[in-house]
């Protein structure tokens, strides 16, 4: 484990705190409003899945179909954020031609994942995106063999894939079907 804090904020939002890819420095925030938990934790899964949850949370995930945090059922919110992140993950892919990272439509179009490919290289891939709310910025999720960074305006926190998990667990346990019923495509899978 790197560390990272898992807390809840006013008004049912969720954040986490931890440090950067370099792994010094001050502590970084990064913020998830409570109506894009289930997107979170959906984005989340993509990288260590769900079965690690107890028996009794997984049978509760399994018996339902309705987020009422996201306000929509689970196959809905997994086909929204696959293809919100799609298009996030292709850009993705063209920053490794330099060229392209040169460019200045795309240099100001997606400055956040410029500058995210500048700092960390080819060598993390694109997990996922959670959009952004009125008090909270778009969230980028990045991933490599053994860590998750997650970037949302200019803060980025790393994670291991046992702090994601601590984090999906938190949730669930916090939370309930409330959210956790964004997990279920990774447990029907």
């Amino acid at each position: 484990m790197l560390g990272v804090q898992i807390y809840t904020l006013p008004h049912d939002d969720m954040g986490v705190s931890g440090y950067d890819f370099s792994r010094k420095g001050k502590q970084n925030h990064v913020c998830v409003k409570y109506s894009e938990i289930p997107e979170f934790l959906y984005v989340l899964a993509g990288a260590v899945g769900a079965d690690f949850l107890p028996k009794a949370d997984i049978d509760d995930i399994l018996g339902n179909k309705f987020s009422s945090f996201a306000n929509e059922d689970y196959d809905d919110l997994a086909m929204r954020v696959d293809s919100w992140t799609e298009h996030f993950r292709k850009v993705w892919k063209r920053l490794d031609d330099e060229k392209i990272v040169a460019d200045e439509k795309m240099r100001n179009g997606f400055p956040a994942l410029v500058h995210l490919k500048e700092e960390l290289g080819s060598g993390w891939n694109y997990l996922g995106a959670v959009k952004g709310s009125a008090e909270y910025s778009l969230m980028n999720v990045l991933y490599d063999n053994e860590n998750i960074l997650m970037s949302q305006a200019g803060q980025e926190v790393l994670m291991d894939y046992s702090d994601a998990r601590k984090a999906i667990s938190f949730a669930v346990d916090w939370q309930g079907s409330c959210v956790s019923v964004a997990l279920r495509p990774y447990l029907e899978r």
